[in-house]
């Protein structure tokens, strides 16, 4: 199996990575059109995205380097669920099914090597990710408006004013996970409004987001096999790219294409070990 993407894709990643080192730059640019970029959403509104995913691992450790490579599919709903004020929404995302295609492969004689395949219907229960849901109140702009941060890729933060072409704005993140693995991960982004494409209907803004992450986590679990507690820590960092297109009329993101990559390091009680991975995805509105 191997991950593929368009020569689209591929040109816009990389018209993407070399603007992002421009930002300083184009900032300055002068511009006359502005344009206030917010979601516009209704109570009761439905939008489902379709999720092409690669990502590519590989973990080293002592004895042994073992490369993974998974494709995955998935469609996610995001449901308005309260219009509480003229300028907030409720709104949940859910995952509706999931299906994966993976390749592993390993230099040690424990290794294995082949394919597995899973599918997941959509239901309110079950393995996985099979139901799976999360909710977020957020402002016009997209951020949260409560202390939880919004972890959606369908919710990029905006910027509060109206902005110009060539205009930049920033966003931060700090997300705290428990159970198993306790830990926060820092997200800073940076975004410009690269072009309004007037001539598509309706009109797009496409916004370039560029993206670092560094977290760090503690974690403990119990192998059922052998009766053993494994603890340990991890440290990562990573940095993303993506092309975002934003309906402004209607006020939703239509498609998404990235491409991340992330480093970390564990020391555990069962010994150290180091992981790279990179992942490229699109992300459609497929119902509207």
């Amino acid at each position: 199996m191997k991950c593929q993407k368009t020569d689209c894709m591929l040109s816009l990643l990389f018209v993407c990575t070399s603007l992002v080192l421009l930002f300083p730059a184009l900032s300055h640019a002068q511009n006359k059109d502005s344009y206030l970029l917010q979601y516009k959403f209704k109570k009761g509104e439905q939008l489902q995205y379709k999720t092409e995913r690669c990502d590519s691992t590989q973990t080293s450790s002592e004895t042994q380097t073992a490369p993974q490579q998974v494709m995955r599919w998935s469609l996610q709903t995001l449901s308005v669920l309260e219009t509480p004020t003229e300028t907030t929404y409720k709104v949940s995302i859910k995952t509706d099914s999931v299906w994966t295609d993976q390749d592993q492969a390993g230099t040690s004689a424990e290794s294995e090597s082949g394919r597995r395949v899973a599918f997941r219907q959509r239901g309110p229960e079950g393995p996985g990710e099979r139901g799976r849901s999360q909710e977020f109140e957020i402002g016009t702009d997209g951020q949260s408006v409560t202390d939880d941060p919004v972890t959606s890729p369908f919710l990029l933060t905006l910027p509060k004013n109206p902005v110009a072409v060539n205009d930049t704005w920033e966003f931060e993140k700090n997300i705290q996970r428990t159970g198993r693995m306790k830990g926060t991960t820092r997200i800073t982004g940076q975004c410009l409004l690269y072009n309004i494409q007037k001539q598509s209907s309706p009109p797009l803004a496409l916004i370039i987001v560029n993206t670092q992450s560094t977290g760090q986590s503690e974690f403990k679990f119990k192998r059922p096999d052998q009766n053993v507690e494994i603890s340990g820590a991890t440290q990562s960092k990573g940095s993303g790219t993506s092309l975002v297109y934003f309906d402004v009329d209607r006020g939703r993101i239509t498609e998404i294409v990235s491409e991340d990559k992330t480093e970390s390091m564990s020391e555990s009680s069962r010994g150290s070990y180091a992981s790279s991975s990179s992942s490229k995805s699109t992300v459609k509105l497929v119902s509207k």
